[in-house]
């Protein structure tokens, strides 16, 4: 992911998270809407983890090949294995 497309996906998430809700509550009382404290800790919160994702959007290089992808059969052995282990908790659960 390039810079262009990290500052694309911080846009989104904001306008998704914080643009909607704030479109509910009146966009003419931006004011009103940060002044109650738990709509000003969403408002940073969400903030910071579009911050955040997009950030390890840069970090975390994109893999390429087919050499790296899991191929469908070993998911289905990992598949099988999993399922295998969690049917014997089920008893212990209920």
């Amino acid at each position: 992911m390039n810079y262009i497309h990290a500052v694309i996906h911080i846009i989104f998430t904001l306008v998704i998270y914080l643009g909607l809700p704030m479109v509910g509550w009146g966009v003419g009382d931006i004011k009103g809407f940060y002044s109650q404290p738990a709509r000003l800790g969403y408002a940073l919160l969400i903030g910071i983890a579009a911050v955040q994702a997009a950030y390890q959007g840069l970090v975390i290089p994109e893999e390429r090949g087919q050499a790296e992808k899991m191929l469908h059969l070993e998911f289905g052995e990992v598949w099988e294995t999993y399922v295998r282990h969690t049917w014997r908790l089920l008893p212990y659960i209920y």
